[in-house]
């Protein structure tokens, strides 16, 4: 199907996403959120662990409710 859209040929497209406080967070159509490996892109290939804050997820919550204001569908 890429080759039609993009004149090449893609093996995939993948989907990069962080879950913490047990919600995935995401870009489409905006920054969106769901229960990890619940989007339509379905169950993850590989999880990559980045480590742990110590922020407050108050905190963190708050930070990406700003970036919704910036990454919009346009």
């Amino acid at each position: 199907m890429s080759l039609s859209f993009l004149g090449t040929h893609i093996d995939a497209v993948y989907h990069t996403a962080l879950v913490f406080g047990g919600i995935e967070y995401f870009f489409g159509a905006g920054v969106q959120q769901t229960y990890p490996g619940a989007t339509h892109h379905g169950q993850p290939m590989e999880i990559i662990p980045l480590g742990k804050t110590d922020l407050p997820l108050e905190i963190i919550l708050e930070y990406l409710d700003s970036l919704k204001e910036v990454y919009t569908v346009e």
